[in-house]
């Protein structure tokens, strides 16, 4: 049997008795739950678009300044990680972060130009979605 619940800042996810996934990053509550906190939790927006028809930008706003910190310090949410997501070479990453915008962007290289016959995503609107499930630590 598999069950989801709620709790303050994540989710505990059991399949049969176990919890689940045990790979996650989490934290672990005084009862010895798995917590598991997304990207998504702190935002208001996680958003990927063209920045030209060679890169893709990234826009990500955070709901309040205690939710940008928590990332922020977190480390998950860093050149390295963006060069895992998506396969781009930690030298073909520009990131940026504004503090007073409680806003971090980054730009990549497109894979295949827009409109290109490999194109999976002419606008670029839907490359943000291995970001909103980042696990925050």
């Amino acid at each position: 049997m598999r069950s989801v619940s709620d709790v303050p800042g994540g989710f505990i996810i059991r399949c049969n008795g176990v919890l689940w996934p045990p790979s996650f990053p989490s934290r672990v509550l005084a009862q010895g739950e798995l917590v598991v906190t997304e990207l998504w939790q702190y935002t208001k927006l996680i958003r990927s678009k063209n920045a030209g028809p060679f890169e893709l930008t990234f826009d990500i706003m955070f709901k309040d300044c205690e939710s940008f910190e928590r990332v922020r310090k977190s480390g998950r949410l860093s050149a390295e990680t963006i060069s895992r997501l998506y396969g781009i070479p930690l030298d073909n990453i520009r990131l940026f972060v504004l503090e007073d915008l409680l806003t971090v962007k980054f730009s990549i290289p497109r894979a295949a130009f827009s409109g290109d016959v490999d194109d999976t995503d002419v606008y670029g609107g839907q490359f943000h979605g291995p970001l909103t499930t980042l696990t925050i630590e």
